[in-house]
Order: C-alpha cells, then structure tokens, then sequence
C-alpha cells in the first residue's frame, strides 16, 4: 500500500473523530442555555441586582459557544470531503499506473 493513502486514511479517521467530539460539545450547549436562562435568577442576590448584565453576558458566551461549535462542523465536513476526494484521485492515478 502506498504510505500516501494511509496518510490519507489517517486524515479521515481523525477528522471522524473530531467530528464525533464536536457532536458531544454541540450536545451540551442546550444544557449551557438552560443555565444562560436561570443563571439570573441564582445570583440576583449575590450580584446585587446584576441580573440583566449576567443574562447577557452569559447568553452571549453560549451563543458565541454555539456559533463556533457550528463552524467547526461545517469546516470540519468540509475538510473531510476534500481528503476523501483527494484519496480518489490518488488511488485512481496508482490504479492507471500500475495498469500501463
């Protein structure tokens, strides 16, 4: 086997990989907004009143999460399918050259 598709090979398994941990952080950001949402309402007596600022504040962070989460799936399946295609292009050249 050539060791170019084995690099290749390896490319697509890791970027399988990344993309099943992106899903397990992409999983929690409901869980993050649940707390964006009754983060307010847990510090309002500590804060002082800050409830307003600590929903923005923390719903912008969680939604900053989700945005780049987002994008780095989309990247990452876009990646993905750059390498698969170059594979077949690899291994339909070796196959023409070892058939002439």
């Amino acid at each position: 086997m050539d060791p170019r598709i084995r690099k290749y090979e390896d490319e697509i398994a890791r970027l399988d990989q990344l993309y099943v941990d992106l899903d397990r952080l992409w999983a929690r950001v409901p869980q993050l907004a649940f707390f964006a949402i009754f983060a307010p309402f847990i510090w309002y007596f500590v804060s002082g009143g800050w409830a307003v600022v600590q929903l923005m504040v923390t719903a912008a962070l969680v939604g900053t999460q989700a945005y780049l989460i987002g994008v780095r799936k989309s990247e990452n399946r876009w990646n993905r399918e750059s390498v698969r295609e170059d594979l077949e292009k690899l291994r339909a050249e070796l196959n023409e050259n070892a058939g002439a």
